[in-house]
């Protein structure tokens, strides 16, 4: 993750920009609603178990993902 991107693994597989919108599910359960376009797509090894991942660009960064993120990163004492 980042503030402008993310990588994910999924089983889903989209072609390079492909763009859609989904949710960022936070662990209080509270959702992030996020516009995406695929930069890149590696396909899935099923031999492997290995699923397909995806580099997401984000288009108009809400401000909720960006202070998640920095939650996330955040140094805890």
């Amino acid at each position: 993750m980042s503030a402008t991107g993310i990588r994910l693994r999924t089983v889903a597989m989209l072609e390079a920009k492909t763009e859609f919108d989904g949710a960022l599910v936070l662990e209080d359960g509270s959702r992030i609603p996020l516009r995406a376009v695929v930069v890149w797509m590696t396909p899935p090894d099923h031999r492997g178990f290995v699923p397909s991942e995806l580099g997401l660009e984000l288009k108009n960064v809400p401000e909720a993902y960006l202070a998640a993120l920095a939650r996330l990163f955040a140094e805890v004492d």
